[in-house]
């Protein structure tokens, strides 16, 4: 398997090797890949590769010795990372000194400009922040407005209303499908050579879970189903490929053509997801524990951690109802 065009055979020599001089950038994100493979699901493995790809190497070269990497490279790597227009930039920085920690324990090497490198601080206090970007209720029924096809309808639904992953929704089969009963069972991941797409199972045991399917909504899957080519998945790719799951690129398309006509922004596939825990909360009034089960979350901490915000929203409402037992006295 090859990692960023370095052969296994030079990542086994690299791993004998016990110390890091001489070794670049490009080959101790390899031997730490290669390590985070052995640990962590596929998907993992595939996300964290495009991460440093696109947002480490962007800002500091492939190429760089690790141990040329001082304060003043570390500390251009913090304001590029602040400056672009992109989300999680604490996932970023935190992956970047994870890989500095790794080289700690496998060579022995301590960076001091990594290790104190600091996270960005959120701006909670300030009424404008956005954690994320979300389409309310309201922006959704427009998203969906004189849409009829029941493929598109189903695919947006899946996304707001149940909060799918991406993985999940081209994982969708047929057979998943049990009368009014919506079961997720798997997922559809690119291999680690990226060059085709596996089955595997969801992200971990809460992720197994199932949905009891609206009426109108089910009403669109069976019309999807009377006319589909694809005899296997759910959301098939094409005319000439149906019982392959649909692509990524091709979700996000379908999403950027309807907000284009629509005249809305753009949201990405993981954003609906948010959009979905948002609905719970606002338009449901769901608690934290009902968000954690219906998003498949493994921990309620994971839950709370990323949507903890939405709900001091309802103080006002805690309040004034505080303020109406009191006067019934």
């Amino acid at each position: 398997m090859e990692i960023y065009g370095l052969t296994d055979d030079r990542i086994q020599q690299l791993k004998i090797r016990k110390t890091i001089t001489g070794m670049t950038l490009c080959e101790l994100c390899a031997v730490y890949l290669s390590d985070y493979y052995e640990r962590q699901k596929i998907t993992s493995y595939v996300a964290l590769k495009a991460l440093i790809k696109n947002h480490i190497f962007k800002h500091i070269s492939s190429r760089i010795l690790v141990t040329d990497i001082n304060y003043s490279i570390v500390h251009k790597f913090r304001e590029d990372i602040q400056n672009d227009d992109i989300k999680n930039k604490n996932n970023i920085i935190a992956y970047f000194k994870s890989i500095f920690k790794f080289a700690n324990e496998y060579y022995h090497y301590r960076s001091l400009a990594v290790f104190r490198l600091n996270n960005f601080r959120r701006e909670m206090g300030n009424k404008n922040y956005k954690p994320y970007d979300i389409y309310t209720y309201k922006e959704f029924k427009k998203f969906t407005r004189k849409v009829i096809d029941p493929f598109e309808l189903s695919l947006y639904y899946c996304l707001y209303y149940f909060g799918l992953r991406i993985g999940e929704i081209r994982g969708l089969q047929w057979q998943d499908i049990d009368n009014d009963i919506l079961y997720i069972r798997r997922a559809a991941t690119p291999s680690a050579d990226e060059q085709r797409t596996i089955m595997i199972d969801v992200k971990s045991a809460s992720s197994f879970r199932y949905f009891r399917i609206p009426p109108f909504i089910l009403k669109e899957f069976n019309l999807l189903k009377m006319f589909s080519n694809s005899k296997t998945f759910v959301f098939g790719n094409t005319e000439a490929n149906p019982n392959y799951p649909m692509s990524e690129s091709s979700i996000r398309r379908k999403l950027q053509e309807r907000a284009k006509k629509q005249k809305m922004r753009y949201l990405h596939p993981h954003a609906w997801r948010h959009s979905c825990a948002s609905f719970l909360v606002n338009e449901l009034h769901c608690d934290i524990y009902q968000v954690k089960e219906w998003l498949g979350h493994s921990d309620i901490v994971i839950t709370s951690k990323i949507y903890i915000q939405l709900f001091p929203e309802r103080k006002d409402e805690i309040t004034n109802q505080i303020n109406q037992l009191n006067l019934r006295k």
